[in-house]
């Protein structure tokens, strides 16, 4: 019989007939996940520590200037060198309607270029900029 290590359940919970939850078996996977949570959570939604999060809904009625673009790359490679040392950002870049490759012409993205320092793995989160 094999074993297969798990490092943490899969956000959304769901259902897996191996494991009973579906479960994330890489640490690229479960950095991801983390990631996405901390950019996601906003501040003062976890109790007991209300300082987690860069809250990037926050930011949904803004309007994207060069100010905006630098208050949130400062949120977030400040929110991860706090909660997530074991990554560096490399690179924050910010897609817009008037970006042809953006996705949607209605939203803007951010893009979070990211490494695991321990194994030099690279990776890049794309997150709509808010919750449109």
């Amino acid at each position: 019989m094999s074993v297969t290590r798990t490092l943490a359940p899969r956000l959304p919970l769901g259902k897996d007939r191996r494991h009973g939850y579906s479960m994330l078996t890489t640490l690229k996977q479960t950095t991801k996940q983390n990631f996405k949570c901390l950019m996601l959570t906003g501040q003062g939604e976890r109790v007991m520590d209300p300082e987690f999060g860069v809250g990037l809904y926050k930011y949904v009625f803004d309007v994207l200037t060069p100010k905006l673009e630098t208050e949130v790359r400062t949120n977030i490679r400040k929110q991860v060198a706090k909660y997530m040392p074991f990554v560096s950002v490399l690179k924050v870049i910010f897609r817009s309607g008037n970006d042809p490759s953006a996705q949607d012409y209605n939203k803007v993205y951010v893009g979070i270029t990211y490494i695991i320092k321990s194994v030099g793995v690279e990776d890049t989160l794309i997150l709509p900029l808010g919750n449109q």
